[in-house]
């Protein structure tokens, strides 16, 4: 287990603020499974919930709103129709006990009462015609709703995503949708989150229905509030003495090492590995320990977690949940016996009914009440971070006038000056105990051409990357120094200037190489600078710079061809034999991904980077490794073509080969372990004996000193 999580002694602090408040948990072991539990009781889940709705409520109500918003029209009946859903069971009920009681007084008393018949007949068949007609036009509106609200959410999300922090994103939107599972929200999850809420909204109102006619019927039939009481009983101590996994606060983990040994010998039967294992003749070995493991684990439940846990070890608590059940018609029987002639079978049946129903519903109102308050957090959770983000990274944190970086774009067409004083950076989540980067202090000038070298994990990418405003730099702990974790551009502080804006000035060539899937080639380029992207004649020449016309021309579609094209398709029952069958020739026809080497890609990637260069205000290019896949004459090429669009722009080179890049920058900053160790010319830095950039350039280049030379041909 993770130490952050618990210590030795099963102890997990409440805070890092106050260590001395702790909570504790215990340990229960279930098949293969052992859990860890919070000791939290209902009571505490319960009381959770009503101090939270208050916090939560807003979020709620935003929600409604945001629904009412996109849809008048529908809200109303929507609204109709979930009160409807919670109450609709009780009113059959209701009309079920009218039509039950005509009945029984027409067998008491011998005679046929036609029109109280017919009358209770179709009062009954009317509500189930209502109840079907109202459910099927309830579920055509939530389907509409549902269409809506989650492009609704989609468009909140994607804004969220798109916009940020890189190193931070994707924890923003972090939520909890299941045990131990933090995931990332979606619009289908947050919708689902939407409908649970509506579900047990629809259970409350369930219960309190079903309650007031119990109420209604046992007081008619001198039952009394004491006949609902007892209805409450069964459920009410179900709750308190049954656990429910998805209700508990608790992580469940699998710790037995012989299944642990029969899942991983399953793994090896997969076709990725089917050559190893032919290779290294383990199929024996597969099998037999494989049985081994078996044997040893014997009859020990390796059933899902969710369903060993639901098994009992006593069926006491069945028994006396039976019993508790059983009280309400014990309680009608008991009725019967004291005032037998103004007993009712009619309404002790409905009231047996009822109360089974009702003990349903409020066993799922009590246990539903964790699940109810989690999926209100999730909605809270995704209106404040799409509010959050859109707040703290476009409008920028600074107290100051803000600035627009495109009026500075305007005054000068030179490059972006750099300055960093005492930034570090550490990677959220990381297990490493040094920081990525550690107390940068740094300037670049206007218009430098500078190469960041360095040992792999050195930082290099990184600093590049926090230049780009794509990381935020780590908050110094240091109150004292006030210009600490400071970022300045042009001598202003990154963050007072619109992330948009500064987006518009930079350029960014990285290692990822990555395909937009479902574009074209063509729009794969022309997403570079979009406002070009169907200017064929502009794509052909950005391709031509980075190398990639090649690519293009073997393509039998050029630029329209889609290398990763998104659509689903499913075959049923089109036989591989099959082969005059017009649906296989179809199938066969269909678009699969077209496969480019990773020099292809790099080729295609640098292309869109040149086309970025055609909005006229890229003031900085950085680039990080963009040739590791490419030929030495394709690296050659795309280097030329990005030296010769400096003009004036400040260039920033991450790479791991050393040549013409370092002999002809103005800067060169050597790295290692998160800091600058070294900075200089070439000229300076190949003076410096035993200094880091020496020894990385020597490796380099020793391959290529002192070569023998051939031995003469003895002819």
């Amino acid at each position: 287990m993770d130490p952050k999580l618990a210590s030795k002694n099963g102890d997990i602090p409440a805070s890092k603020d106050d260590a001395s408040k702790e909570k504790k948990y215990k340990t229960e072991q279930h098949g293969i499974w052992e859990i860890l539990f919070m000791n939290e009781g209902h009571r505490e889940q319960y009381l959770k919930l009503i101090q939270d709705f208050p916090k939560l409520f807003p979020s709620l109500y935003q929600l409604l709103l945001d629904i009412y918003s996109l849809s008048p029209e529908l809200f109303p009946i929507f609204a109709f129709f979930q009160l409807w859903e919670g109450s609709r069971e009780a009113i059959k009920m209701h009309f079920s006990s009218m039509l039950l009681r005509v009945i029984e007084q027409c067998l008491k008393e011998g005679v046929a009462d036609y029109p109280a018949v017919i009358n209770a007949v179709a009062l009954r068949l009317g509500v189930a015609g209502l109840s079907s007609l109202f459910s099927w036009h309830s579920n055509r509106i939530l389907r509409k709703l549902e269409r809506r609200v989650t492009s609704h959410f989609q468009i909140r999300i994607m804004q969220a995503k798109l916009d940020g922090d890189l190193a931070h994103k994707n924890s923003r939107l972090s939520i909890n949708l299941g045990p131990a599972a933090q995931t990332n929200v979606t619009a289908d999850q947050a919708w689902r989150a939407l409908e649970d809420i509506l579900r047990y909204v629809s259970v409350v109102i369930t219960v309190i229905s079903q309650l007031a006619l119990i109420l209604h019927l046992s007081f008619h039939d001198n039952g009394g509030p004491f006949f609902a009481l007892l209805c409450f009983l069964q459920p009410v101590v179900s709750t308190s003495i049954s656990k429910s996994l998805w209700n508990e606060v608790c992580i469940a983990r699998e710790n037995n090492k012989d299944q642990q040994r029969m899942e991983a010998l399953v793994t090896l039967i997969k076709a990725e590995y089917r050559q190893d294992v032919i290779s290294n003749n383990l199929q024996r070995y597969i099998l037999e320990e494989y049985q081994s493991a078996s044997k040893r684990l014997g009859d020990v439940s390796a059933e899902p977690i969710w369903s060993v846990f639901r098994n009992s070890k006593s069926p006491a608590k069945q028994i006396l949940l039976t019993f508790l059940g059983e009280l309400p018609l014990v309680y009608c029987a008991a009725l019967a016996l004291r005032n037998p002639r103004h007993t009712s079978f009619a309404s002790i049946a409905i009231l047996q009914q009822s109360s089974a129903f009702l003990s349903r519903w409020v066993s799922f109102a009590l246990g539903g009440s964790e699940g109810f308050r989690n999926s209100m957090k999730q909605i809270q959770d995704l209106y404040e971070s799409s509010k959050e983000t859109r707040d703290s990274v476009l409008n920028g944190t600074t107290s100051e006038k803000q600035a627009t970086f495109e009026d500075a774009t305007l005054r000068s067409g030179e490059g972006m000056e750099f300055e960093l004083r005492n930034v570090s950076f550490s990677y959220p989540g990381s297990q490493v105990s040094k920081e990525a980067l550690s107390n940068i202090d740094l300037k670049i000038k206007s218009g430098q051409f500078v190469v960041l070298v360095g040992a792999n994990g050195s930082g290099k990418s990184t600093l590049l990357k926090m230049l780009c405003r794509l990381f935020q730099p780590t908050p110094s702990t240091s109150e004292d120094d006030k210009t600490a974790d400071q970022i300045l551009i042009d001598s202003v502080p990154a963050p007072s200037y619109s992330e948009s804006s500064l987006r518009r000035t930079m350029a960014v060539l990285s290692q990822d190489n990555l395909i937009y899937p479902g574009f074209s080639l063509g729009q794969n380029i022309g997403m570079g600078y979009t406002p070009f992207l169907n200017d064929e004649e502009c794509l052909h020449e950005v391709a031509r710079k980075a190398g990639a016309e090649e690519v293009i021309t073997r393509m039998k579609k050029g630029m329209d061809t889609l290398l990763d094209p998104l659509f689903n398709w499913y075959q049923f029952n089109v036989r591989e034999k099959d082969n005059d069958h017009p649906l296989k020739k179809v199938l066969e026809e269909m678009e699969r991904p077209t496969e480019v080497s990773g020099g292809e890609k790099q080729r295609i990637v640098a292309a869109r980077t040149f086309m970025r260069f055609n909005s006229g205000k890229i003031r900085f290019l950085a680039v990080d490794e963009p040739s590791s896949a490419l030929d030495a004459e394709g690296e050659e090429l795309l280097l030329d073509n990005l030296l010769k669009e400096r003009q004036g722009k400040t260039i920033i080179f991450v790479t791991h080969r050393f040549g013409k890049l370092t002999k002809h920058a103005d800067l060169i900053l050597c790295m290692k372990e998160g800091k600058i160790v070294e900075s200089g010319t070439h000229k300076e830095l190949i003076q410096i004996a035993d200094g880091e950039y020496k020894k990385l350039y020597d490796i380099q280049a020793s391959p290529f000193r002192d070569e023998p030379e051939a031995a003469p041909s003895s002819s």
